[in-house]
C-alpha cells in the first residue's frame, strides 16, 4: 500500500472533482490519485484493483481492502492562519502574523519576521476544514503546543486523517503523501540583523550618581531597541541593589516606574532590575539559568535581556534587564492585601520584619508586602505572627515527615529544585536569595509555593572553584554539611522525606531532558550570538567580555556532564502509573475557617489554624482519645486502623 511521506518541492498537482480518482478504503479514509498520474486502472475477476502510475509503479488493492472508487471527493484542507503568539513564545515582545506567498498549487511559502533571541518557536494555526490535521513530517502538530527550532525552513502539511494523495516528486517518483497542501515556513530572526543589543540611557536629575541602596533618585529613562524591541521613554526612580554585588565597582540597580510599563514587551510592572554580572565570565550565567527556569515551568521565572547601560551619559557596561522578584503582576501575581506573602530565606537577614524558624533555624525575611507601610502598618505585628506560625507549622511537618506535602505545591517545588540542581546553585544551602510564597496566610488550604528561582551567578561550580564551568559537575547539591548553612538539611528533607516529592522530581527531570534540554543547549549559542557585541563593549571598560566564544563548549560540556550525572543517580519511578496524589487516605475537614485538616498515614497529623478540641473515636464509634491542640501541627501516635474524627474516616497505617 506504500508509505506515507511528507514531501517538499512537489510538482504542480491539485486534486479536483473529475480530475482525481478516489479509492475509498473504509472508515471515511481514501487514497486520491490525480488522473494525470494514473496510466491505467484494472479490476480482475477476484475484484483486485490495480493502478499503474506514471512512474510505472503499481498500487494494488485487494477486494477486501477497499470499498469503492469514485471521481469526487473533498477539497484539499488548507491553513487558514499561522502565527507566533507571544502568549506561547514568552521571549517575543509581540505577536507575529504570517505572510502567505504562493509558490505553486501544492506548496505555499509562509514568511515571518520574528523578534526573539531563541530560535525555538511554538506556532498557533487553524485549518479551513473541520477535522483536518497538520503535520511536520509524519508527526501530528498541535497548535500552541508543538515546538520547533526554525533555523531552517520547516514544511507544515495539512491533511484529512487517514487520507492520502499521490504526488510526483522532482525525481519523477510517485509517492503517497498527505491529502492536503504543503506550507514552507521561513523565519527571519530580527536579532540576526542587528549589530548591537538594546541601549538603555538613564539620566539622573542633576547628574547625580547612584550611591545608595535605600534612597531612590529621580531620572529620565530611554530605551533604544535597535530594530528588535520597541523604543521607550519615561521617567523612573533608580537606586542601588544587591548585597555582595553592591560592593563591586560595576554596580547593580533597581528601577521603579510610577506606572506599570512593559519594556521589551514583558508583562507590565512597576519594578525592574539591572543585573551587573561583574564576576569574570558571569555574563551568561543568569541568562542560561533563567532560560532553564522558563523551560522547566518554575513559578515567576524571570526573563533576561542583554543591554548596554549608560548612566548620566557614561557607559557603565553590559547588563541584564529583568523583572524584580516580588509581589507584582510581572513576578508573583498574588494579592498581598488578602494575606499573600513572599518570603526570602537569606543569611543577610536584612529586612525590617523577619524571624528565624523554630525548626532548621532558617533566616526568614518578609520580602513582600512591606509591613512598615500602609495598609499593613497598623497590624504588622499580628501579620508577622501569623506568617511565622504558618511557616513554622510547615517546617515542623517537614522535619517530622507528617504530611508536609499537603502544605506545599509539590509540582512547583520539583521544578524549582530541578533548576537549582541543574546549575548546582548552593545558595539554597546557606540559604541566600531563596524565595517561597503563600497566597493566603491563615487559610489552611493555601499552600507554600517555591519560587521564583533567583541569584544564579554563584552556580555552575563557581561556589567551590571560583570559576565557571570548570568543576563540580558531578557534585551533589546537598554535599555541604550543616556547617555550611541550615538550608541544606531543610531542602534535603523536603525532597527526600516523601515518595510523592521524589516521584514528581524525577518526572520533572525526565520530561525536561526529553523535551527541553536541547533547546537550553541551543540557546547558549543563540544568546551569545546576540549578546556578544555587548560583551565586547563591556570588555573595554571592565576587562571581562573577550573570548566568550571559547567558553561556549565549556558551558555545554559542563551541563552535559551535570545532567548525565544527575540522571544516573536520581531515583527512578514508573511514570506510566497514575500520578500519586497527596494522601489518598486523607479526609480534609474544613467546613469553616477554624476547623483543621487531619492527615492519616504512619501517624495522625493535625493541622490546626487555631487552638481547638479534638475527639478521636475508633471505627465502632467509641471515644479513645480526647485532646486540646494548639495552632500549628500536632502529631498523634495511634495503632494502625480506621478512626473517626469530626465524623470523617481517617486511616492510620
Amino acid at each position: 500500500m506504500g508509505v506515507m511521506l511528507a514531501m517538499t518541492n512537489m510538482a504542480s498537482l491539485l486534486a479536483q472533482d473529475a480530475d482525481t480518482l478516489f479509492v475509498h478504503v473504509g472508515g471515511g479514509c481514501f487514497d486520491a490519485f490525480p488522473r494525470s498520474l494514473v496510466v491505467s486502472e484494472e479490476t480482475d475477476a477476484k475484484g483486485t484493483l490495480t493502478l499503474t502510475l506514471a512512474d510505472s509503479s503499481e498500487m494494488i488493492y485487494k477486494k477486501e481492502e477497499f470499498d469503492s472508487v469514485s471521481y469526487t471527493g473533498p477539497a484539499l484542507p488548507r491553513l487558514a492562519s499561522f502565527k507566533f503568539n507571544n502568549k506561547f513564545n514568552d521571549e517575543m515582545p509581540w505577536d507575529v502574523e504570517a505572510l502567505f506567498r504562493a509558490d505553486d498549487a501544492m506548496n505555499q511559502r509562509i514568511l515571518l519576521d520574528v523578534p526573539t533571541i531563541t530560535k525555538y518557536l511554538t506556532p498557533s494555526f487553524k485549518t479551513d476544514t473541520e477535522g483536518a490535521v497538520v503535520y511536520v513530517g509524519d508527526e501530528v502538530q498541535e497548535s500552541k503546543e508543538s515546538r520547533h527550532r526554525f533555523t531552517e525552513d520547516i514544511v507544515y502539511a495539512t491533511s484529512l486523517p487517514g487520507c492520502r494523495l499521490a504526488r510526483m516528486t522532482e525525481d519523477n517518483v510517485c509517492v503517497m503523501g498527505h491529502y492536503g497542501k504543503d506550507y514552507t515556513v521561513s523565519v527571519d530572526f530580527m536579532t540576526e540583523r542587528t549589530t548591537d543589543v538594546p541601549r538603555i540611557e538613564i539620566d539622573v536629575d542633576g547628574g547625580r550618581d547612584i550611591t545608595s541602596r535605600s534612597t531612590y533618585r529621580h531620572a529620565k529613562f530611554y530605551l533604544y531597541g535597535n530594530g528588535v524591541y520597541e523604543d521607550m521613554e519615561d521617567s523612573v526612580w533608580i537606586k542601588g541593589r544587591g548585597n555582595s554585588s553592591w560592593s563591586w565597582p560595576k554596580k547593580p540597580y533597581r528601577l521603579k516606574f510610577d506606572e506599570k510599563v512593559s519594556p521589551f514587551g514583558l508583562k507590565k510592572g512597576k519594578s525592574w532590575v539591572l543585573l551587573s554580572n561583574y564576576q569574570t565570565n558571569s555574563m551568561m550565567s543568569n541568562a542560561i539559568g533563567m532560560k532553564a527556569a522558563r523551560l522547566a515551568g518554575t513559578k515567576g521565572a524571570n526573563h533576561i535581556i542583554p543591554v548596554d547601560l549608560y548612566l548620566n551619559g557614561q557607559y557603565r557596561g553590559s547588563y541584564n534587564f529583568t523583572e524584580k522578584v516580588g509581589i507584582g503582576n510581572n513576578s508573583i501575581d498574588i494579592d498581598e492585601e488578602n494575606g499573600g506573602v513572599l518570603l526570602e530565606l537569606d543569611q543577610y537577614y536584612d529586612e525590617t520584619y523577619k524571624f528565624y524558624s523554630d525548626i532548621y533555624y532558617l533566616p526568614t525575611n518578609v520580602k513582600d508586602p512591606n509591613l512598615s507601610e500602609e495598609p499593613f502598618k497598623a497590624d504588622a505585628a499580628e501579620r508577622l505572627k501569623a506568617i511565622k506560625n504558618d511557616f513554622n507549622s510547615f517546617c515542623i511537618s517537614v522535619n517530622k515527615k507528617t504530611g508536609y506535602e499537603y502544605k506545599m505545591d509539590v509540582d512547583a517545588f520539583a521544578r524549582f529544585m530541578m533548576v537549582n540542581d541543574l546549575i548546582l546553585n548552593f545558595e539554597l544551602g546557606h540559604p541566600k536569595s531563596t524565595y517561597l510564597y503563600n497566597e493566603h496566610i491563615g487559610d489552611i488550604t493555601s499552600k507554600w509555593v517555591f519560587g521564583p528561582v533567583w541569584d544564579l551567578d554563584w552556580g555552575y561550580g563557581y561556589e567551590n572553584y571560583g570559576r565557571y564551568y570548570q568543576g563540580g559537575s558531578t557534585t551533589s547539591l546537598f554535599s555541604k554539611d550543616s556547617n555550611f548553612g541550615n538550608g541544606t538539611r531543610f531542602f534535603r528533607n523536603l525532597l527526600y522525606n516523601s515518595d510523592l516529592t521524589k516521584k514528581n522530581y524525577y518526572r520533572v527531570w525526565y520530561y525536561f531532558m526529553q523535551e527541553s534540554y536541547q533547546e537550553l543547549i541551543d540557546y547558549i549559542q543563540d544568546y551569545f550570538d546576540y549578546a556578544n557585541p555587548s560583551f565586547l563593549n563591556n570588555a573595554e571598560l571592565w576587562r571581562d567580555g573577550y573570548y566568550y566564544e571559547y567558553y561556549l563548549e565549556d558551558i555545554r560540556s559542563w551541563l552535559e556532564e551535570r545532567t548525565t550525572w544527575i540522571m544516573n543517580h536520581i531515583e527512578v519511578y514508573d511514570l506510566s502509573e497514575p500520578e500519586p496524589q497527596p494522601y489518598d487516605d486523607v479526609q480534609e475537614v474544613y467546613s469553616n475557617p477554624e476547623e483543621c485538616i487531619i492527615v492519616g498515614g504512619e501517624v495522625l497529623s493535625i493541622f490546626a489554624p487555631v487552638p481547638q478540641h479534638i475527639d478521636i473515636r475508633n471505627a465502632a464509634g467509641i471515644l479513645i482519645l480526647s485532646l486540646d491542640v494548639e495552632a500549628g501541627t500536632t502529631t498523634v501516635q495511634l495503632e494502625p486502623g480506621i478512626y473517626l474524627i469530626n465524623n470523617k474516616k481517617i486511616l492510620v497505617r
